[in-house]
């Protein structure tokens, strides 16, 4: 039997009850539409369901009569796109009209609320009434991307608050922009890429006939206090009808905007702007060019487009669809600082092409005069002719070695003619054009780089370049060819350089190295020589260099008379096969291979009978203080990891009468190693185990040098040294150039450290040494004073014991206290000695006697009670022979030995007799225990 359909209103039920538990909805929605009735959106997930159904017994098909009222509860389900982590809601369906009451959600932090009414059978509308907070921002990211307002490729993240109405078919809902939608939306955290984070607040806002009206809109971020962006806006959805639009903008940063549609939006433009800018106009066809009119008013302090800067905008902008013009807000006089001085152009848009005519312009403090032709369907060639004269764009070039980009200024002349069928702009061997530009002068950063003649021509034969150019004080010329076939391809012409040569000739290191300093260069020479390029096996290309440095030198100093340097450079890297040449007064020879990809990053270099204090001067200006002698050595640069602008050093060196900041360290060896970094620029270099024999006796120690933080000049250093048994009349003999005729020798411990270092005066340092078997003659100045006790007091006389301690600050070798004894000679002393100037100025107290019963005395009496009832010569008779203050000043070769007068004896007697006194019973005791 076929069930008839009962007439309406006269339908026979069977009620029951379906009440379920986490049912899955994709199940569910199958037993509705079994039923006939329509389910307009996709469901998937689980839901508990608990409905009163009401069961046409006597209408089995008609969908109408069906009749559902209960709840509807579900976790984590989706409705079409859109993932909700609930959803509530009364359900209400009877004569085809489905009604949600009570409508609750959630989706992770945003809620919603509302109700919903949908004429299912038959189909026909629906409306809606929602209020959303914090809701995921995804399907009105989705509406614009679909109208290509935003690209796809850029996510839209963030939430949105939103009061809206919205209404249409139901056979419609999953097209948006065919609904009618009103209400207001706000967002706090709206961000389009890498974009910053935006507050958006959207008032009275309608969507209805596929129009789109906007009348208040207001763009902020609070990363930008100072940019806002006022708006107002109807937009046609269906590519038909008028539209107009009204901006006004503060501080608008052009990088996120620029950001929507490229990688690096940066490179492409960065500054901020001001705009007011309205416009109207018609779409008349989809796809035709819109008729439109658009007057707006820019500015900017400041803003490049791709590196080049633009420098103040203050510009009035009218667009129409055949006319650009740009043209300075204010008059010609008060607009002559300005790069871009005008600018006007004809052009059409048509089917089948863009054609740019009549471009006439004042820009960069020159003048340029174009033409183009855009093909975009049918026959024809992409064309551009081009002259321009005197035109100084200012370009802003990151560098690897500086946070800082560098800025070129390149005041060029010259003529463009380019053509190139459209369907093989991607393909060099249909191009065909010739292109000739004078560049004079050329300015990077602050230098003068010189000039140049390039000329460049394309055609089916292949590309040919040849310039000349000053450079640099030098000269320099290029002549490179590349043959091309029908499937060439732009990434493939580098390997298909055929013939090239790069000819140099006396081009200056100073003016070279001055644009990494950023200022003047304390390098300066010569480079010349020849570039070869070639094709190879492994790589596009190669460049087989023979290149010769001469007169290197580093402020006054000559580093190298020559040097000459045999590589290949290659796209992977440097291929070092050797370099060899005088360097410091010694023979340097290296090779090696520095990858510029994953690789080996190895130079190994030999240094023969080089000037020590000239060997890290390309280091430091001031590394001539740092050592003295005759140096050679081994050693490796390596890689650090993948850093291209990082290297390790390590080696061996040895030394041959080396000094160290004026101190004698004798012949050493040693091992060294160190770090260099360019970007940002640091450096250190340790010496941690050198060994020295000096002056018959052994010195061991440390060395560290490190550059500043910050970017301060000067550089930090630290060194510990230990002594034993120095011969001290070699040692006075050799580096102090006192002549002696004694022996004796010291041993004891230095420290020698400094920070931020500039000259020997930020050097702080102590010591503390043992004299042992001293001649009394092998002290400077002392056998000259000994004269004044006799022509024998000092005959034969021996220290049996002495020490001293001291400090080196300011420039000088401070002697704290210095004692020496012997049987019947007494010495003790303080002052100072000038590490530079080699001057010294120390106070001396220089005594005989009999001091085994001198000590006795002394004790039993005691110094301050000697000294407060004794005059000069009862301390005489009573403690010693003769007693004698005195002292040594002025060349450390030749020092001037003055007795001091008589008026002022007794104070320095006083001032050392407690040392002196002190000294000689008990230094082995307690200074020197």
């Amino acid at each position: 039997m076929v069930a008839q359909n009962a007439p309406a209103g006269n339908y026979r039920y069977w009620s029951s009850n379906w009440s379920f538990e986490a049912i899955d909805l994709q199940a569910l929605t199958r037993r509705i539409q079994s039923l006939g009735i329509p389910v307009p959106v996709r469901l998937a997930g689980k839901a508990d369901i608990n409905f009163d159904v009401s069961v046409p017994w006597n209408a089995l098909r008609t969908a109408e009569a069906y009749k559902f009222k209960g709840t509807f509860a579900a976790s984590n389900l989706r409705v079409d796109d859109v993932l909700l982590t609930s959803l509530q809601a009364d359900v209400d369906y009877a004569q085809g009209v489905l009604k949600l009451n009570n409508l609750r959600g959630a989706q992770t932090d945003g809620k919603f609320n509302g109700s919903a009414t949908a004429q299912l059978v038959p189909s026909k509308d629906f409306q809606a009434t929602i209020q959303a907070t914090n809701f995921d921002i995804g399907a009105i990211a989705n509406l614009l991307q679909k109208f290509e307002l935003i690209p796809a490729e850029r996510p839209i993240r963030g939430a949105v608050s939103a009061a809206v109405q919205a209404s249409g078919q139901v056979d419609q809902l999953r097209s948006p922009e065919m609904w009618e939608i009103g209400g207001d939306i706000s967002s706090q955290n709206v961000t389009i890429g890498d974009s910053l984070t935006y507050s958006l607040a959207v008032q009275k806002f309608q969507l209805r006939d596929q129009r789109l009206s906007v009348p208040d809109l207001r763009l902020t971020a609070s990363e930008l206090p100072g940019f806002y962006l006022n708006g107002s806006a109807e937009v046609p959805l269906d590519g038909e009808n008028e539209f107009q639009f009204d901006i006004q903008t503060n501080d608008l940063p052009a990088t996120d905007l620029v950001g929507l549609y490229f990688d690096s939006p940066k490179r492409v433009l960065d500054g901020k702007l001001d705009l007011q800018a309205g416009g109207k106009g018609r779409f008349t066809t989809p796809g035709a060019y819109p008729e439109f009119e658009v007057d707006a008013a820019v500015a900017s302090p400041s803003i490049r487009l791709f590196g080049v800067d633009l420098g103040m905008l203050e510009h009035d902008i009218k667009l129409t669809p055949s006319k650009i013009q740009i043209q300075p807000r204010r008059d010609d006089a008060g607009a002559s600082d300005l790069q871009i001085q005008n600018l006007t152009a004809d052009y059409a848009v048509s089917e089948q092409a863009i054609e740019l005519k009549d471009l006439d312009s004042r820009i960069f403090g020159g003048t340029l005069q174009a033409e183009a032709r855009v093909i975009r369907s049918g026959d024809g060639e992409h064309r551009l002719n081009a002259e321009w004269t005197d035109i100084s764009p200012r370009i802003r070039l990151p560098t690897p070695v500086s946070s800082v980009p560098l800025t070129v200024v390149a005041t060029t002349s010259g003529t463009v003619q380019w053509s190139v069928p459209p369907d093989h702009i991607d393909d060099p061997f249909f191009h065909r054009g010739t292109a000739s530009i004078q560049v004079a002068p050329l300015r990077i950063g602050d230098e003068t780089a010189g000039d140049a003649d390039i000329r460049l021509a394309i055609n089916d034969q292949g590309v040919d370049l040849n310039a000349d150019a000053n450079l640099f004080g030098g000269r320099v010329h290029v002549e490179t060819t590349s043959p091309m076939t029908a499937s060439t391809q732009w990434r493939d012409l580098p390997a298909l350089l055929a013939a090239g040569q790069i000819t140099l000739a006396d081009v200056s290191i100073r003016r070279l190295t001055s644009l990494a300093s950023r200022g003047v260069s304390r390098f300066d020479g010569r480079v010349s020589g020849q570039i070869q390029l070639r094709q190879t096996v492994e790589g596009p290309w190669a460049a087989d260099s023979q290149l010769e440095i001469n007169g290197w030198t580093s402020g006054n100093q000559l580093l190298s008379r020559g040097l000459r340097a045999q590589l290949t450079a290659m796209a992977g890297g440097i291929e070092l096969s050797s370099i060899s040449g005088t360097y410091a007064g010694g023979q340097l020879q290296a090779e090696g291979r520095w990858s510029l990809q994953p690789g080996p990053r190895l130079i190994n270099f030999r240094l023969t009978r080089a000037d020590a204090d000239r060997v890290l001067l390309p280091i430091s200006p001031r590394a001539d203080q740092w050592f003295g002698g005759m140096v050679s050595g081994r050693g490796s640069l390596v890689g650090n990891g993948d850093s291209l602008t990082s290297v390790r050093v390590t080696g061996s060196l040895a030394v041959e009468n080396g000094e160290t900041f004026g101190f004698p360290v004798g012949d050493a060896h040693t091992s060294f190693h160190g770090q260099f970094s360019a970007a940002p620029y640091r450096w250190a270099v340790a010496f941690p185990s050198i060994n020295a024999d000096l002056a018959r006796g052994r010195v061991k120690g440390r060395l560290e040098f490190a550059s500043t933080s910050s970017g301060r000049s000067g550089y930090h250093m630290d060194s510990r040294w230990r002594a034993t048994h120095v011969e001290f009349e070699s040692l006075l003999s050799a580096y102090v150039g006192t002549s002696t005729i004694g022996r004796g020798d010291l041993t004891g411990d230095m420290t020698l450290t400094g920070r931020n270092i500039h000259s020997l005066r930020d050097l702080d340092g102590e010591y503390r040494v043992r004299l042992g078997g001293t001649d009394a003659t092998a002290v400077p100045g002392l056998s000259a004073a000994g004269s004044l006790l006799g022509a024998s007091s000092l005959a034969g006389a021996r220290f049996t014991s002495g020490a001293s301690t001291g400090r080196i600050s300011r420039g000088s070798l401070v002697i704290d206290s210095l004692a020496m004894s012997a049987d019947r000679v007494a010495v003790t002393a303080a002052g100072r000695v000038g590490l530079e100037n080699r001057q010294m100025d120390v106070l001396t107290v220089l005594s005989t006697g009999n001091f085994t019963g001198q000590n006795q005395l002394i004790a039993s009496i005691g110094t301050q009670a000697l000294l407060d009832f004794a005059f000069i010569g009862q301390i005489n008779r009573i403690v010693s022979d003769r007693t004698l203050v005195f002292e040594l000043a002025g060349p450390t070769r030749d020092p001037i030995i003055r007795l001091l007068p008589a008026e002022t004896l007794q104070a320095n007697v006083r001032r050392f007799a407690v040392q002196e006194a002190l000294g000689l019973v008990i230094a082995d005791s307690i200074i020197f225990d």
